[in-house]
């Protein structure tokens, strides 16, 4: 009975050590994203999306007041390359839902059907 307890410990604790690890990938991703601008043109509308901590992001439309959100990244991948991104703007009047994109490559963010280019950093 001690034998078969230890065995399922152990097989716990691998399952929770590789949890964390995996999760790690998508902690740093995040914190990578800190004070970076991303750019979209959608006809004649500008939208500059911020991320400003590990989960804040905002996203300028026009000359419009910012719209403060949360962000969670997804994928445990090393880099941006095919990761998930979730977007929830929390202070929008009108009834938002989440957004969903995915990171092309370091540089390239398709969100809600527009390719958002990460802005340089002068």
């Amino acid at each position: 009975m001690k034998k078969i307890f230890a065995i399922l410990l152990g097989v716990v604790l691998v399952a929770a050590a590789a949890s964390l690890t995996s999760c790690q990938k998508n902690i740093d991703n995040a914190k990578a994203l800190i004070g970076t601008k991303w750019y979209a043109l959608d006809g004649v509308t500008e939208y500059t999306l911020s991320f400003t901590t590990q989960m804040g992001c905002e996203m300028q439309v026009n000359d419009r007041t910012p719209y403060k959100g949360t962000f969670l990244i997804l994928g445990n991948k090393p880099s941006l390359k095919g990761s998930t991104v979730e977007i929830v703007f929390t202070d929008w009047s009108e009834k938002v839902e989440g957004i969903t994109g995915e990171f092309k490559d370091e540089e390239t963010l398709e969100l809600d059907h527009m390719v958002f280019t990460k802005v340089p950093i002068n």
